[in-house]
């Protein structure tokens, strides 16, 4: 699986002084078709929160337990190469898988800048395996407050940055007919990534 990761081409994107990576070729069309399937399927709760502040507005999830993630072919081919990336990129950190989840979020969803696991490393996974430009829903990275960055939700990318990276999931536009579906990797890491 570290092949794959290696094979993959990591684009650099910044927000501010800190880098994040995203790639586009992981995983072939059928794996990302097999996945959507897969993850549409699952029964999603209303239940995780953004920040503090925003603890009245829970979201669609649905959470996997480590040790049964690797159980599922699909999730174990996608999950290996992404903890294969974060090593690459982030392995003297040292890196630990803590949490696997998916998020669910349709037109009209409140979504709010946030961080994730600290010190730690996140990488997001595209679930849809199809996505128009007209559906909006990036996730926008900040820096100094401000919104500077965005991540179009391309079919199977994927991006990996710092967990302490403020950054929020864009809900999907009124004229999206489907909901926007992400798998999200949280990584704890043994100090803070630069």
């Amino acid at each position: 699986m570290a092949e794959a990761a290696s094979a993959a081409t990591w684009a650099e994107r910044r927000a501010g002084e800190r880098s994040m990576w995203v790639s586009d070729d992981l995983f072939d069309a059928p794996l990302v078709k097999i996945v959507h399937r897969l993850v549409a399927a699952l029964p999603h709760y209303r239940a995780d929160y953004d920040t503090e502040a925003s603890s009245d507005v829970l979201h669609l999830k649905h959470e996997w337990k480590l040790d049964e993630l690797g159980e599922n072919p699909a999730m174990r081919a996608i999950r290996d190469p992404i903890v294969a990336a974060v090593e690459q990129r982030y392995g003297q950190y040292q890196p630990e898988l803590k949490r696997v989840h998916a998020n669910d979020q349709a037109f009209g969803d409140i979504l709010t800048a946030h961080t994730d696991l600290q010190p730690g490393v996140t990488a997001i996974y595209y679930v849809n395996d199809a996505w128009e430009q007209a559906w909006d829903g990036e996730t926008l990275f900040y820096a100094g407050g401000e919104a500077v960055t965005a991540v179009a939700p391309r079919p199977g990318r994927v991006i990996l940055f710092p967990a302490d990276l403020v950054h929020r999931s864009g809900a999907p536009s009124r004229v999206c007919r489907t909901t926007r579906r992400t798998i999200a990797f949280k990584f704890k890491t043994a100090t803070p990534v630069p």
